[in-house]
């Protein structure tokens, strides 16, 4: 996986924990006779897979209300967490990659990634969670801190707290940059010509909702809102009031000039591009032909090492965002129409949570 990070890069430049979290989170499945329906129902649930007339979708508890009105026959579902997860409760016991960090353990990870590598990486917070867990952003660059003239990108994950796969892909490639920004002489090109900034997870109060020292408790929202339906919407307008974190995310976005943006999830395993808001009949992206290339491109570079990647949703690995499955105020089509930066969602893991 670290490699398929590494492959994206290189293909774009050619017990802390607040009780105020009193939402239930439901998570369940129905069928539809018609996709046209998911018109309606994606503006009152949080709608996470289709599969042919199968829709999977999270509600909170006033979101389930207004959708049972709708008569659908739903089937609750028990979440698939992993019986094994080994958290990690220090630095060190991170070395090998094969756990999970505490809340603090990732704090001191950012932490100490800025002093062992001062000339290349600087932390920031920017903004606190209503539990008042820091948004941190490593910023990479040769030249770190200083404005230069060169493209700024910008990766994101787990804006849904219970998928985290991507969460540890980001600290691990952040991990690949700077500990073989010396040696490998492609990551040295990357760091030097690119302005990078890393946000390994956007939503620290979903993820950790069981608590800093577990991730088994992980849920997909903040405990208020999918925070992935929370953005501003080129079709629907206005959003408002927008979570801490959608704001945070916003301002931070204004404050730069980023030309592409990668958003990590899982749950499924495809390259998904704007717009999620419009279908194509109704309004075509005007870069879709170079989204389509760029999409394909780490699909098929993904294969050579493991052929039956990205073939949950789509054959080829690549889909449209809404003709997979319409949203509304999802932060891909945000940066793509307000910020004209060229964000695409991947769906990097069928799995949301591995153990």
């Amino acid at each position: 996986m670290k490699l398929f990070l590494t492959i994206f890069l290189s293909i774009c430049i050619l017990s802390f924990h607040s009780f105020a979290q009193e939402t239930k989170e439901y998570y369940f499945k129905f069928n539809i006779t018609s996709r046209s329906e998911l018109d309606v129902i994606t503006d009152i649930i949080s709608i996470d897979n289709v599969l042919h007339n199968e829709v999977f979708a999270y509600a909170l508890h006033h979101e389930l209300d207004e959708f049972q009105k709708l008569g659908y026959k739903i089937e609750f579902i028990e979440r698939d967490v992993p019986k094994s997860l080994t958290m990690a409760t220090t630095v060190a016991e991170m070395n090998n990659w094969d756990r999970y960090p505490t809340y603090e353990v990732y704090r001191q990870m950012m932490k100490n990634y800025e002093s062992d590598y001062p000339a290349i990486c600087k932390l920031d917070s920017i903004g606190t969670t209503n539990d008042g867990r820091q948004l941190y952003v490593l910023n990479i660059s040769d030249n770190v801190g200083l404005e230069e003239n060169e493209p700024e990108f910008f990766y994101t994950s787990t804006i849904h707290g219970d998928e985290t796969t991507g969460y540890i892909m980001l600290l691990r490639l952040v991990d690949s940059l700077l500990s073989n920004y010396n040696t490998e002489a492609d990551i040295k090109y990357i760091v030097d010509e690119i302005n990078l900034f890393i946000n390994p997870n956007a939503n620290p109060d979903g993820t950790y909702n069981g608590g800093n020292n577990t991730v088994s408790g992980a849920i997909r929202s903040n405990g208020y809102a999918d925070l992935n339906r929370d953005y501003p919407d080129p079709r629907i307008g206005a959003n408002s009031p927008y979570q801490l974190e959608t704001q945070a995310m916003m301002n931070f976005a204004e404050d730069h000039h980023f030309i592409m943006s990668a958003n990590f999830h899982g749950g499924a395993a495809v390259m998904n591009y704007p717009w999620d808001t419009w279908y194509t009949s109704e309004n075509l992206h005007a870069d879709t032909e170079w989204f389509e290339q760029v999409c394909t491109d780490y699909v098929t570079t993904a294969r050579i090492i493991y052929a039956n990647y990205m073939n949950s949703i789509t054959s080829d690995g690549v889909t449209h965002g809404a003709t997979w499955y319409k949203i509304g105020g999802g932060r891909q089509d945000h940066m793509n129409f307000w910020h004209q930066c060229r964000e695409v969602t991947i769906e990097i893991s069928d799995s949301k949570l591995l153990a």
